[in-house]
């Protein structure tokens, strides 16, 4: 029987829990910001998202993350799906090349040309190179 996942905004309780899975994937980790999502199985706090809204319908996912030893189970494809079901929006999000092929097999498309408004809210990457995906939900 499949693992079932809850997903909902997180209590403000549970923002500890997605800062340290920050940290357990390598990011600071110190603070959450906008949206904070969760995705809980068996009551804990297994994933979070969290969403920076820079204007109206435009939407950055500034943060997605799974439990290390909870990935490969399709938590991570849940909880984006969950939270891209919440609204219509044109959705945008920066990651690492090796995650381009996960976030297009959720309707995520790498974006030829940026919008200032989301590339300076990224801000540069010293370290790698920044590819930017780009996603538009349309009316139910």
């Amino acid at each position: 029987m499949p693992e079932r996942i809850e997903i909902s905004l997180a209590a403000p309780a549970e923002h500890a829990a997605i800062l340290a899975l920050h940290r357990e994937a390598g990011w600071p980790g110190t603070h959450t910001e906008g949206e904070v999502w969760a995705a809980r199985a068996c009551g804990d706090v297994v994933g979070g998202l969290q969403l920076i809204a820079l204007a109206p319908q435009v939407i950055l996912i500034d943060a997605a993350v799974v439990r290390a030893s909870a990935r490969g189970r399709g938590i991570g494809s849940e909880l984006l799906r969950g939270v891209l079901a919440t609204r219509t929006a044109e959705w945008w999000l920066e990651c690492r090349e090796e995650r381009i092929a996960f976030y297009e097999r959720l309707g995520f498309v790498v974006a030829d040309e940026v919008p200032a408004l989301v590339a300076g809210r990224v801000g540069p990457n010293a370290v790698r190179r920044r590819h930017f995906l780009r996603l538009s939900t349309a009316p139910r």
